[in-house]
Parts: C-alpha cells; structure tokens; sequence
C-alpha cells in the first residue's frame, strides 16, 4: 500500500500500513523533487522519527512540516 500527501514545502510517500511498525515514509522536496530523508519507527522511543540524509539543510519551515507529520502519524497509529 502507497499514498502520498504534500505539504507547502515537502511530499511525504508512506509504503505500509500506519499501524505497522514496518512504515517508512520517503520525504521529498515539492520544488526539485529530491529525496530528503526518511521517517521510520523508532521502537526504543515508542514514536516515529525522521532522518535526513547527509548534508541537507532544512528551513524553519521544512522541519515544522516534518515534525507536524511526525505528530499526524502517530495520531494515526494510535486510534489504529
């Protein structure tokens, strides 16, 4: 299973189910298209955690939209 959303900024590719501990979500950039990161879960924290790949600068408003995302995803996986 594949969906998408966009933000502002960024697009966000989820492959798995939510509620899966399983889930990567690939994190793109909307203008060039470029991989950022990916956002998978972290079982010693018990949440899902983002990371970026080597040497990618990220705005104030890039890292808000992630960690709005972060926090959509585990509302997600907790009413799962």
């Amino acid at each position: 299973m594949e969906t998408e959303k966009e933000t502002k900024y960024l697009r966000f590719i989820i492959r798995g189910k939510i509620d899966s501990d399983g889930v990567v979500s690939r994190v793109y950039s909307r203008r060039a298209g470029d991989l950022l990161g990916s956002i998978d879960w972290y079982d010693p924290w018990g949440c899902y955690e983002f990371n970026s790949l080597e040497n990618i600068e990220f705005s104030s408003g890039c890292l808000r939209e992630i960690a709005d995302y972060l926090d959509e995803l585990m509302a997600m996986r907790e009413k799962k």
